[in-house]
């Protein structure tokens, strides 16, 4: 594709994620979203790949990667209608944390599914046993909160409202988890609309020609800037004071090994500490995130935000520990 085209494509592409995200940051009723900004919005192909992404805070940084090939598989184009959303929070299901409910909505055009749009958004309190859905001393997931396995929020356009209310009756702010849940529905629904024009605009074959090219040019810049440092092993180690469990807590370690070989990168976290009782263990994607932000700052705004940014980076997270649970 001759480059003009290819840089309007993408810049439609990102103007369709950072509307999708000023919907949602404005629309929201919790000040953790509209103040602390503490939510994302993104752009996804038909097969879950993420073709662009807003982020108001870097941690966000590559969080819904997992989720979009999740979402893709567990509602692909057979069962997938126009008017769904799609709904999950579950940590070991994609998610991150309880609090981090993501809602999806596919996209058609022509009567073909043609991509996804996510939303992730911080809810302010989901239940468990302290209000805010943060408690470090429980030693059982459940007592988190609410636990949302991948779902199905709406069915052809008709709203659940059976599981919205029960979602409200777990919530200390229940105000607030519709009014924020109204924002990501409005949100998606925005993104759609606006990913539907672009396929209008241009047809499918130059756009999803365009997104597979804006993965490639991702790629090929990052790698040009991991060429520049120095073939080896890099080691870090650092300690977390404790897990909070009592004066018999010991420090936890977090050890890192980068090893750059060409263009390549690999995280190997071997010699992590292991998982603890309280509740600061960290799922794998949202340990892989936080690389991912790394990587990203290789390339800053120059590279398109989407997924061919991570091709080059492999992360090892052993099980059991501290970033890979069991």
């Amino acid at each position: 594709m001759d480059p003009i085209t290819l840089e309007v494509l993408r810049g439609q592409l990102d103007a369709a994620a950072e509307e999708m995200q000023v919907t949602l940051l404005k629309s929201s009723y919790s000040t953790i979203i509209s103040e602390s900004l503490d939510a994302t919005s993104a752009l996804f192909d038909r097969s879950g790949n993420t073709v662009a992404q807003a982020v108001s805070i870097p941690i966000h940084l590559g969080v819904l990667a997992e989720l979009g090939h999740r979402f893709a598989k567990a509602y692909p184009p057979e069962s997938a209608k126009s008017g769904d959303l799609y709904m999950v929070n579950d940590p070991y299901s994609g998610g991150t944390h309880l609090p981090d409910i993501a809602v999806a909505a596919p996209v058609f055009f022509e009567d073909d599914l043609v991509g996804y749009v996510v939303t992730m958004t911080h809810h302010q309190d989901i239940g468990g046993s302290v209000p805010g859905s943060t408690a470090i001393h429980v030693h059982d997931h459940h007592s988190e909160g609410l636990r949302l396995p991948m779902i199905k929020l709406a069915d052809g356009g008709t709203l659940d409202q059976d599981l919205v209310r029960l979602m409200m009756a777990n919530s200390r702010t229940p105000r607030n988890v519709r009014g924020d849940l109204n924002a990501q529905i409005a949100s998606c629904k925005t993104g759609a609309a606006r990913m539907r024009e672009i396929f209008e605009r241009w047809g499918s074959d130059i756009v999803e020609d365009g997104m597979r090219e804006l993965l490639d040019y991702a790629e090929r810049l990052t790698r040009g800037e991991i060429a520049k440092i120095p073939n080896g092993e890099y080691k870090f180690e650092d300690f977390m004071d404790d897990d909070g469990s009592g004066p018999d807590a010991k420090p936890i370690p977090f050890r890192i090994k980068l090893t750059v070989s060409g263009s390549d990168l690999t995280f190997d976290f071997t010699g992590t500490g292991a998982q603890v009782k309280t509740a600061i263990n960290n799922v794998p994607y949202s340990a892989i995130s936080s690389v991912f932000y790394a990587v990203r700052t290789l390339t800053g705004d120059a590279a398109p935000n989407n997924d061919g940014c991570y091709r080059p980076v492999k992360v090892i997270l052993p099980k059991g520990s501290i970033v890979n649970p069991e």
